[in-house]
């Protein structure tokens, strides 16, 4: 009983809603609308806003428990109380945790230098590691060795130099190449020369002495040279045909040492040749026929006496020609006639003309007349010599003085090139 008025007694003094007076009996209905305005000390339930005073732990306070690989955490979509979160594994090479808001955590099983930043990493596969991958960088510092393929760096990126330089080491050791400033060096008897440890010079003294002692003048040019004093050359084989120059003992052999014969398209002599005296010059020995222009050339024409031409008594007539270039030529002829049966025949003549129908005084050969019934004359036109200036046409003429039937005539004419 102490205790329940003691209860009331709190009840009266700490609620503002409590309308009691001291000394006030209450019955059980009052009691228990009063009871459920408080929270019990165990098991309570609240409404509204609960405001308590801040509290003080004197002894070491622990979590509960949770299962292994988890964590507390609100993944949901809207303010709720922490639960235990799995987490599942995720370690490998191109693994990472992700999270999705409203669900939670994930593994992102497909990191790569695409899914990192395709712009910047042109192909994939992660910087570092043995497959070789490509990258732009704005700036690139290493505080070790960095090693570059062959053509990896291009002449614009290299840096820039001060004009007329080159890059390059010029010390006695191995060193860093360095900026060298380049000499100038165009005057006719310069010339770039280098000196080890000190680097590329200019030699002003170029000339001929410093280049073998000789001065220019005293050597011959490659194209059409012209030759001074005795010039001497190796002596080559008789027998060889080459465009090698030939020097005069070997040009000696070849003609008259060591029984050779020479052998020549062409030789030409501004003097006179004088062959063996018992050799002479050797002949052709087969039936050929010495080409044009050259000594021996043969020329000739004939008329056959089915083509005979007819003869007009007493009036000279071209038989046949032929025509000789400039030179020296023996030329010679005969003339046939065939007659009529009643042809008189007084006199036939022959002869070699250099003027057309025309017999020539002291060239022409007569034959007197046959009797009446001879039907074949014939007459040689006698050989001479032509020497000509330019290309002529030599003619065989024949004449005949005959009355009271037909007179023809045919024949033949040749010429031989003596030089």
């Amino acid at each position: 009983m102490k205790k329940l008025l003691l209860f009331i007694g709190l009840l009266w003094s700490a609620g503002a809603n409590a309308q009691f007076t001291p000394g006030q009996l209450l019955t059980a209905g009052e009691l228990n609308a009063q009871f459920a305005l408080y929270a019990p000390l165990a098991g309570a339930t609240f409404t509204g806003p609960v405001t308590i005073p801040t509290l003080t732990v004197s002894t070491t306070a622990t979590l509960p428990t949770q299962a292994a690989n988890t964590l507390l955490g609100n993944t949901s979509g809207s303010s709720t109380s922490p639960t235990a979160i799995s987490v599942g594994g995720c370690s490998s090479s191109s693994s990472a945790l992700s999270y999705t808001s409203g669900s939670g955590f994930g593994c992102n099983s497909s990191v790569n230098a695409a899914t990192l930043g395709g712009a910047t990493f042109a192909a994939p596969g992660p910087i570092g590691s043995t497959t070789p991958s490509t990258g732009s960088f704005t700036n690139l510092s290493s505080n070790g060795t960095l090693t570059l393929p062959n053509g990896s760096v291009t002449l614009p990126y290299l840096a820039t130099e001060s004009a007329n330089t080159v890059v390059a080491n010029f010390t006695g050791s191995t060193a860093s190449p360095v900026a060298f400033s380049m000499p100038s060096c165009t005057g006719s008897s310069n010339a770039l020369g280098y000196t080890n440890g000190t680097g590329i010079v200019c030699n002003s003294a170029i000339n001929a002495s410093s280049l073998g002692g000789t001065a220019a003048a005293s050597y011959a040019l490659l194209a059409s040279p012209t030759f001074t004093g005795t010039p001497a050359a190796p002596t080559t084989s008789a027998t060889t045909n080459t465009t090698q120059i030939a020097t005069t003992a070997m040009v000696n052999s070849a003609i008259t040492g060591n029984n050779l014969a020479g052998s020549f398209t062409t030789l030409t002599a501004s003097s006179t040749i004088t062959p063996s005296q018992t050799s002479g010059i050797v002949g052709t020995t087969t039936n050929n026929n010495a080409n044009a222009g050259s000594v021996g050339e043969y020329i000739s024409s004939t008329i056959a006496s089915g083509s005979a031409i007819p003869l007009s008594s007493g009036v000279a007539a071209n038989v046949t020609s032929i025509s000789l270039t400039a030179g020296d030529w023996d030329v010679f002829g005969a003339v046939q006639f065939t007659v009529g049966a009643t042809t008189t025949q007084t006199a036939y003549f022959g002869c070699i003309s250099t003027v057309s129908a025309t017999l020539i005084g002291g060239q022409t050969v007569v034959t007197p007349g046959m009797a009446t019934g001879q039907t074949l004359a014939g007459v040689g036109a006698p050989q001479i010599r032509l020497s000509l200036a330019s290309t002529t046409t030599v003619y065989l003429v024949a004449e005949s003085v005959f009355a009271t039937s037909t007179m023809n005539a045919y024949g033949f004419i040749g010429a031989r090139r003596r030089r």
